[in-house]
């Protein structure tokens, strides 16, 4: 007997009764969860289901009828799903049915099907990973090493990326979006709680600064794993953020704060210049040094150096905070090394270095137009760029191998 569910909109199936069982056991088909099989007249709730176990079947259909198939049915219930369409399993776009290539028990648009076809013969049969995996179908701790994965091509389709991520909360508002409420009211929570610390003198300041400087791995950590997982296919909820806060709370505060230490380093030249120029600068105004009056020329070089100065440590922070943009995600997901990271983030970014400095900055757009909308908006913009930019991981870094123990 072959099973059909819907899972992120789309029929996921055929599959046998034994493998319908299992993940009914992982929690991948929950009682809300339409399903479908042969001989059903229409799609129902697994409990539905569950509760006419015990109740006649109903009545088959008339002799000769064919049952509609659930790649062309609409699925009752879930809304977003234009009539006659099937999204592609790449991009999460929406296309014709009769426009769609079936491969491998998935439907894929024509622009994509290179894409999935190099993922077939890599042990990934679909684009988000296998449910309740994070790696390739069947091994849940990936199969591709870190230096196929440099070698590997791949675009960063920015406003593609963007689009599938608000089809996404289109789908599931009530899990994407409270997940990423619940981390800014913490974050912004424990922000106001140490500021606190600011009346002690000198100390205070390093905890005001520090601490949230330290959650900030941990809260979008969790996040970021949150997302991944429901990407995935595993069944979450908005508490699952604070997954972050627990054996491996150190591990993501580092992954975070080294980072970004060694960004904010660049511009130690620029402060060190303005300083020794700040004092030069004195010595001309002493009496001693030649008047109380400064000269123009002299002032203006030193304007203009520690524009200089600044301007370029400017420029290396970018760089460097578009280089390793993956090393929280590589930490949180793959248990990856800092170093390790880092050293695999920079390579693969390297190929695509522009791309991925227009996706930050179109995302860092969308956030911000939150601000804006009262202020408020940015419950929706922000989780919304935080899922883009976990869709473009996981287009990244399908089927990388884990460094957890197995």
């Amino acid at each position: 007997m072959s099973w059909f569910y819907a899972q992120a909109n789309d029929p996921t199936g055929p599959i046998s009764d034994e493998e319908f069982a299992q993940r009914v056991a992982q929690g991948i088909i929950q009682p809300t969860t339409l399903v479908w099989k042969e001989g059903m007249p229409q799609w129902v709730r697994w409990s539905e289901l569950q509760s006419q176990a015990t109740t006649p079947p109903p009545p088959p259909t008339e002799p000769g009828a064919v049952p509609s198939t659930p790649a062309a049915a609409p699925i009752p219930g879930i809304q977003g799903i234009p009539a006659g369409q099937s999204q592609c399993r790449v991009c999460r776009r929406y296309f014709a049915e009769e426009d769609l290539i079936l491969l491998a028990g998935r439907r894929v648009c024509a622009a994509c099907k290179p894409t999935y076809l190099q993922q077939l013969q890599e042990g990934v049969t679909s684009w988000s990973g296998a449910p309740g995996g994070t790696g390739g179908e069947g091994h849940p701790h990936g199969t591709v090493e870190p230096e196929e994965i440099t070698q590997r091509e791949y675009e960063v389709p920015a406003v593609e990326l963007v689009t599938s991520s608000i089809e996404w909360f289109k789908q599931d508002p009530s899990t994407l979006i409270v997940a990423g409420i619940l981390l800014l009211l913490v974050s912004w929570a424990i922000g106001a709680a140490t500021a606190i610390f600011q009346i002690i003198p000198v100390l205070g300041i390093f905890i005001s600064i520090g601490a949230p400087a330290l959650i900030k791995g941990p809260t979008i950590g969790g996040l970021l794993l949150t997302y991944l997982r429901y990407l995935r296919g595993v069944r979450v909820t908005p508490t699952d953020v604070f997954c972050g806060f627990g054996p491996r709370f150190w591990k993501l505060a580092m992954a975070s704060f080294v980072p970004g230490l060694l960004s904010l380093l660049c511009y130690v030249p620029g402060v060190l210049f303005a300083v020794l120029a700040g004092f030069g600068m004195g010595a001309i105004m002493t009496p001693g040094g030649g008047g109380g009056a400064t000269p123009a020329a002299p002032l203006s070089v030193f304007m203009i150096g520690v524009a200089i100065s600044f301007l370029i440590g400017g420029v290396v922070q970018t760089y460097l905070t578009v280089s390793w943009m993956y090393v929280l995600p590589l930490v949180a997901d793959r248990h990856f090394g800092i170093r390790e990271a880092m050293r695999l983030s920079r390579r693969v970014v390297a190929r695509h270095f522009w791309q991925h400095l227009w996706f930050i900055i179109l995302t860092g757009i969308i956030a911000a137009i939150g601000v804006f909308a009262c202020g408020l908006g940015i419950l929706i913009t922000w989780p919304l760029a935080q899922f883009a930019g976990v869709l473009l991981y996981e287009r990244v870094f399908h089927g990388l191998i884990s460094r957890e123990p197995r």
